[in-house]
């Protein structure tokens, strides 16, 4: 039947007055269920074709929809549509329900130029999914083809319950390479391609091969065992991107031949799709090994070749290449790293963008590696990133500096310390933690004790009692009274107190004596007693002062503090206890001395130990007067000698100390300058 016999629209649509510009196919079907399912399609037809002329709101469109939902329920309503695709016709159970021999028009040409086979249509198909197939064919009746999907592909895509397709690899050619273009009205490119490659398509490339007579009839071969597997390992997907690589070898070396139309624009897209396809599989050795095809190119046009090259390692190449690579390693793949040294491109930017959207802790770690190959050469613009980023940002950035320039992390520590951020003061602490002992100068240290993480706090005390720098102690016990110290349950004032004994054990024996038990009597008597802070670091720190006077300070705050602070003076006493500093020293000097403050004399006991000098007020009114109790470890007496002619011994220590009382302290004298022969000896 002849377009002029075609049947008229229906009266809705006609009432809208689209017949002139739609025309129908043919009418065709013997049985009720051919011709139901011939209405349907050409109602698909027409729905599908009036989006190129109709604006979507158009009255039209919407008379062609209902056309097409009554007419193509009512065909499956009689039973499922499986319809055969030919190039012309749509089949259904051997009757030909479709027939439009116009290419431009055929709604059977189309589907099979995409390699649509077969397309059945379930009984139970409902409109949702109909309206959906529409969709997809009217995309190939608007000739979108560069930046959409074959049909086959947004058909599978599409996910269809009740409509199924099978289908075979379709091919389309460029808009401008259609079959049987007249090459005197073809574009430049046509003609040039036609005549200077001497190329040529047949008209019929999309038809079904013609049929041939063979001279002899067909027998069965056995092919050979190796031909099959040869035959095989060529499908194999292990073989894909040396197939690819070796298709863009042969496009790069097309367009370097002079005499070849072939230009790279052309290929471009050859390059993006190879190159994502690598990036998929994780072939970052082919990806490699095309970018080095590619530099072939400079030579014939170098500013696109740099564009293209560029491609292979920005942001968005580099996350997928990280990602992939992530996975099998924690370090940088050396083929990434050959590859960012061959591509052209701002890579520290883009690796840093990365940072900032990729979650994947492996993946980050390997960023950073990277990051740090650049440390050197882009140290202010790190730093200014540093100030600006967003704090996640910002501390890995300070990761891979710390990682390649520990002593340019370092230079970043004042301005790191104050702020808040957890992520910052994660990464300031770590930067620490990789400082030595006197790396850092202890008046730069104190500094950093305002630091808002306790963590890195207690690493800068630690740093301070490493360098043994006595001037670090008042800072110190500045920090303790500050509101920056941390809170006792973290350990700080603990840590506090033990620096401070092993910093300058003399200067801290008396002060944390004073925290734990008041000098004074009267004070004593009276309830007075230190913050709870100070108590704390007291009792700490005199864990670890020798002598017999820290362990009787300790106890006697035991006996009157709360159950919390109890409990830390009866742990310190263990402690004491395990390493030794409670065990009962043989006396060498013990007698009734005086000691000389100032113009009053106090009575009491003097004892000289191996390790320590002590002397115990023993009058009541001596002791309401502020005379404490004397407990001094030999290591640290710089010097002891008779004075008076031989009736004062003066020992000098953290402080001086004067004792009068005859032979014990001529006794005492003697004693301590053979120790500190054997101690200068050693």
């Amino acid at each position: 039947m002849t377009e002029s016999q075609a049947t008229p629209l229906a009266d809705g649509a006609a009432a809208a007055g689209p017949t002139d510009a739609i025309e129908t196919e043919a009418s065709l079907g013997s049985s009720d269920h051919g011709r139901a399912a011939n209405g349907a399609l050409r109602a698909l037809s027409r729905a599908a074709r009036s989006f190129l002329i109709y604006d979507t709101n158009n009255e039209a469109i919407r008379n062609f929809l209902a056309e097409f939902r009554e007419a193509a329920l009512a065909a499956v309503a009689m039973g499922s549509m499986e319809l055969e695709v030919r190039p012309f016709e749509l089949v259904l159970s051997g009757e030909v329900v479709y027939l439009e021999r116009d290419r431009d028009r055929s709604l059977a040409f189309r589907m099979y130029r995409d390699g649509v086979r077969r397309l059945t249509i379930e009984n139970g198909v409902e409109w949702p999914e109909l309206l959906r197939l529409l969709e997809i064919l009217s995309i190939r009746y608007t000739g979108v083809r560069q930046h959409e999907d074959d049909i086959v592909t947004l058909l599978w895509k599409a996910g269809f319950k009740n409509i199924d397709v099978t289908a075979v690899e379709g091919f389309v050619p460029d808009e401008e390479e259609e079959a049987g273009v007249d090459p005197a009205h073809a574009s430049p490119r046509a003609r040039r391609n036609v005549h200077g490659a001497n190329l040529e398509v047949p008209r019929d490339w999309d038809l079904p091969c013609p049929p041939h007579d063979y001279t002899e009839g067909l027998a069965f071969r056995a092919i050979a065992d190796v031909k099959l597997q040869a035959l095989r390992a060529e499908m194999s997907s292990h073989q894909l991107p040396d197939y690819a690589i070796r298709l863009v070898t042969e496009m790069v070396a097309l367009v370097r031949e002079p005499t070849d139309p072939t230009s790279l624009s052309e290929i471009s897209h050859l390059f993006e799709e190879v190159r994502d396809f690598l990036l998929a599989e994780g072939q970052l050795g082919r990806l490699l090994d095309l970018a080095r095809e590619l530099q072939a190119l400079h030579e014939v046009d170098a500013e696109r070749a740099q564009i293209e090259l560029a491609r292979f390692a920005d942001a968005r190449a580099l996350r997928r290449i990280l990602h992939s690579a992530s996975r099998a390693s924690d370090a940088a793949p050396q083929e990434l790293i050959e590859l960012l040294e061959l591509v052209p491109g701002d890579h520290l930017r883009d690796l840093i963008e990365v940072l900032g959207v990729e979650r994947s802790r492996a993946a980050r770690r390997i960023t950073r590696q990277l990051i740090a190959r650049y440390v050197a050469t882009r140290m202010e613009f790190l730093h200014e990133l540093v100030e600006t980023a967003a704090p996640e940002l910002a501390a890995d950035i300070i990761r891979s500096l710390s990682d390649a320039a520990p002593e340019m992390a370092r230079r970043l520590l004042s301005q790191l310390v104050p702020r808040p951020e957890p992520e910052i003061q994660s990464e300031v602490f770590h930067i620490l933690k990789g400082v030595e002992p006197g790396e850092i100068e202890p008046r730069h240290l104190t500094v950093m004790l305002v630091a808002p993480s306790y963590k890195v706090r207690r690493r800068v005390i630690a740093l301070l009692v490493a360098a043994e720098d006595s001037e670090a102690f008042e800072p110190l016990v500045s920090h303790l009274d500050s509101p920056s110290c941390g809170a006792l349950e973290d350990g700080e004032p603990a840590a506090i107190g033990i620096a401070l004994a092993k910093i300058d054990p003399m200067r801290a024996a008396d002060l944390l004596a004073d925290w734990v038990r008041p000098r004074n009597w009267f004070d004593r008597v009276k309830g007075v007693a230190s913050p709870k802070h100070r108590q704390w670091a007291g009792v700490a720190g005199l864990g670890d002062i020798e002598g017999k006077h820290a362990e009787d300070c300790i106890r006697w705050l035991s006996k009157r503090a709360g159950a919390e602070l109890a409990d830390h003076c009866e742990k310190t006493l263990y402690r004491r206890r395990q390493e030794g500093r409670n065990r009962r020293e043989r006396v060498l000097v013990t007698g009734e001395v005086k000691m000389i403050r100032g113009v009053l004399w106090h009575p009491g006991q003097l004892t000289l130990t191996e390790r320590t000098l002590r002397f115990v007020p023993t009058g009541t009114f001596d002791r309401l007067a502020g005379a404490a109790e004397v407990s001094v470890p030999l290591r640290q007496i710089e010097s002891a000698e008779l004075i008076k002619d031989g009736k004062i011994l003066l020992v000098k220590a953290y402080r001086s100390f004067r004792f009068t009382g005859g032979e014990p302290i001529a006794q005492a004298h003697s004693q301590i300058g053979q120790m500190m022969a054997r101690r200068g000896s050693a």
